[in-house]
């Protein structure tokens, strides 16, 4: 049996915790340059989270920052 609107939700529920490529993209531009707290809130994440995508993805605070 197929329930036409679970198939609605499901084309575009992710699951919590799953990086869109949005999300990367606003993470690589701002990380260093904005506090993680602000990005935390904007992006809906824990800043944990963030810290340690950043850390997957090389990013580095200090050469965000010039340092």
């Amino acid at each position: 049996m197929i329930i036409p609107e679970l198939e609605e939700i499901a084309a575009t529920y992710q699951p919590k915790g799953i990086w869109t490529p949005e999300d990367v993209a606003v993470l690589r531009t701002y990380y260093g340059r904005v506090p993680t707290s602000k990005l935390a809130v904007y992006l809906k994440r824990k800043h944990s989270s963030i810290t340690n995508k950043a850390q997957e993805l090389g990013l580095s605070v200090r050469e965000a920052q010039g340092r």
